[in-house]
This record gives C-alpha cells, sequence and structure tokens, in this order.
C-alpha cells in the first residue's frame, strides 16, 4: 500500500514511533500516508487516550512543484 507514498512519522516524526500500546508495545502498525504531490508539516502522536492505539495528527499542505 505504501509503494510511491510518502509517510508522515518519516517526513515529520522523530525517533522511534510505537503506535501500538498493547502487549506487545514495540510495533508501529498505523500509519499516515499522502501521496507525492503532498508534503507533511506537522505530525504528532497522542498516547493518553483510550484504546490500544495512539492518535494521530498530520498536517498536510499541497507541495510546490519544483523544476
Amino acid at each position: 500500500l505504501s509503494k510511491g507514498m510518502l509517510d508522515a512519522f518519516r517526513e515529520r516524526g522523530t525517533g522511534f514511533e510505537r503506535t501500538y500500546k498493547g502487549p506487545f508495545p514495540d510495533f508501529r502498525i498505523d500509519y499516515l500516508l499522502c501521496s507525492k504531490q503532498y508534503a507533511c508539516s506537522s505530525y504528532k502522536s497522542y498516547a493518553d487516550v483510550p484504546g490500544d492505539h495512539k492518535l494521530l495528527r498530520a498536517t498536510f499542505h499541497k507541495a510546490e512543484v519544483v523544476q
């Protein structure tokens, strides 16, 4: 699914991200992806929400075409 797509965490995240909070918490199984016509300007994850996954938030904008 991610072939040819940009990963918001890789673009704007830092460190080692873990999105699954269950028994095996060392996994990043949730992704925010976008096509290359967009760019990610911010990424944040929130662990203090109910459930076994973190809440993810990213901001995208139309990428400028460089010629």
